[in-house]
């Protein structure tokens, strides 16, 4: 279609563009290709965008940036309206009502995706730098071939309070082998030269983000492709903490919900989050058995009553047959221990490959994913 710039679009790209070259110290370059080939994206899908309320305009994130295209689709052509810092309050645009936010990333794009084809997402869990960096790249790489729609990339952590002892000897491998925050980070961006379109998800403690600065870590996160975030020990009494500030630089913050989080809990436990909900099907640590399948849809449905965001289901799956079982009433299935698992299998005891971890994981995730594409939805009306 064909795109019509308002003069206040003009004069935000203007100065966008000298904004990122002073914040993030590069050269506005790099900013007007990747505003370019957002531009390009909305010509060819004008209604990618996430809408804007009741107010006929629709939000797209600029990848990598943390700015979006405000616009409007008419008739004939796409009206490009601002382009818009999505760190700053969104009351400033005179678009939402105070206190909303607007918000588009690559996961709420590939969840609307599934959820028009009719059929849940298949969210997997890795540890960044198991057992060593680059292995753990080649492992991230095969992902998404083998049929995962979500990364959740593991941030390593020396006192992991809630995973259970599979992840958490892969963190341990992980933190001996030299990774850092840093180094997770990168590896996020190694990968994004490759793969642009499919989200990834930071999940781990408060922390080491803590000691790496809140801002400094949103703004490279966010420069490195990263598209949400699950942080397990900050409460929602904590958002100003990070919940808040990372929704503004346009970065999901996911929550999660548990079996003990009752009707009176679940309305705060909601309030900031976005991307999806992360439902813990029980309560203790991760890798637990599988919990019983029939409470796991009524939770859900629960959860569903309180918020239209989806519903990913997580701990405990580990085949094919409870990645079907457990798709069939989530908009998602998240399976970490059974990853790890499967790089632990082929280490020797001292850490030595007896086979391709990469190769280990994509055998068990194709398996997964055919298990997910089995369940079907109902299809989105």
């Amino acid at each position: 279609m064909r795109l019509v710039y308002l003069a206040s679009a003009n004069d935000d790209l203007a100065w966008f563009q000298e904004y990122y070259g002073s914040i993030f110290h590069t050269g506005s370059e790099h900013a007007t290709r990747q505003y370019v080939k957002a531009v390009a994206t909305l010509s060819d899908h004008p209604y990618i965008g996430r809408s804007v309320g009741e107010t006929g305009l629709r939000s797209y994130s600029i990848p990598r940036l943390p700015f979006a295209i405000i616009y409007r689709v008419t008739k004939d052509h796409i009206e490009v309206v601002r382009v818009w810092d999505q760190r700053a309050d969104p009351a400033k645009l005179g678009l939402q009502e105070e206190g909303a936010t607007l918000i588009d990333t690559r996961i709420d794009r590939r969840m609307a995706k599934l959820k028009a084809e009719g059929r849940p997402a298949l969210v997997t869990y890795f540890m960044g730098g198991d057992p060593d960096y680059d292995t753990s790249l080649s492992i991230m790489k095969a992902l998404p071939k083998a049929g995962s729609d979500i990364i959740e990339l593991g941030m390593p952590f020396s006192d992991p309070m809630a995973d259970g002892p599979a992840i958490q000897a892969a963190g341990l491998r992980a933190l001996k082998g030299g990774q850092t925050l840093v180094k997770t980070l990168k590896m996020a961006r190694e990968f994004r030269t490759g793969d642009d379109e499919t989200p990834i998800v930071l999940m781990g403690y408060y922390n080491p983000i803590y000691i790496h600065g809140v801002d400094r870590f949103l703004a490279d996160a966010k420069a490195s492709g990263i598209d949400g975030l699950i942080v397990v020990d900050l409460p929602p009494e904590m958002d100003e903490e990070l919940c808040i500030p990372a929704v503004k630089a346009g970065i999901n913050f996911i929550r999660l919900a548990t079996p003990t989080t009752d009707d009176r809990r679940l309305p705060k436990v909601l309030q900031n989050t976005s991307g999806f909900v992360y439902y813990v099907s029980m309560t203790g640590i991760t890798g637990s058995a599988l919990a019983d399948t029939a409470k796991v849809a009524a939770a859900v449905t629960r959860i569903k009553s309180h918020t239209d965001l989806p519903v990913c289901v997580g701990f405990g799956v580990k085949t094919a047959e409870q990645a079907r079982v457990i798709g069939a009433s989530a908009d998602g299935v998240v399976v970490g221990t059974a990853i790890v698992n499967a790089v632990a299998n082929v280490l020797g005891p001292r850490g030595e490959k007896t086979a391709d971890p990469a190769e280990a994981v994509a055998t068990l995730v194709n398996g997964l994913s055919q298990g997910v594409r089995s369940a079907r939805l109902a299809p989105a009306e």
